[in-house]
């Protein structure tokens, strides 16, 4: 979930939202979103996410997690709409160290631009307007 990671438990028909996953915070899901959760391919959920587990710029350190680091790992978890392209504006300069089944397959450095993260000659494409180029906190 982009606000914050979440499971779903399509059973039980309730959604558990925690930065780490806990099950302190579960709700009854809607019956639409229920229906688009319980469509998803169950490979999604048979493993932990890969996330990061630091991200700099230069020398300063990001609180993690955040929204700004969960969109990045969307980003990245959207490799079928990566699509070969330069950086044409690039606000950030970011370094990474990612945990998770995927880490090694994650770029430890990229760009964040307008039209989402840059790395090893792609955009990862974001929505617009779901990371503000300004500091990321």
């Amino acid at each position: 979930m982009p606000a914050q990671p979440g499971r779903y438990y399509p059973a039980a028909g309730a959604g558990c939202f925690s930065w780490r996953l806990a099950l302190e915070s579960c709700v009854h899901v809607d019956t639409v979103v229920a229906d688009r959760l319980a469509a998803l391919p169950l490979r999604v959920f048979r493993e932990e996410p890969t996330v990061l587990a630091e991200l700099k710029h230069g020398t300063s350190s990001y609180t993690l997690p955040s929204n700004f680091a969960v969109a990045i790992e969307l980003a990245f978890a959207r490799t079928r709409s990566a699509r070969a392209e330069r950086p044409r504006a690039c606000a950030w300069n970011l370094t990474a160290r990612w945990s998770g089944p995927g880490a090694a397959a994650r770029p430890a450095r990229f760009c964040l631009g307008p039209a989402g993260v840059y790395a090893k000659g792609k955009l990862y494409a974001l929505p617009a307007g779901i990371v503000d180029m300004r500091a990321p906190s």
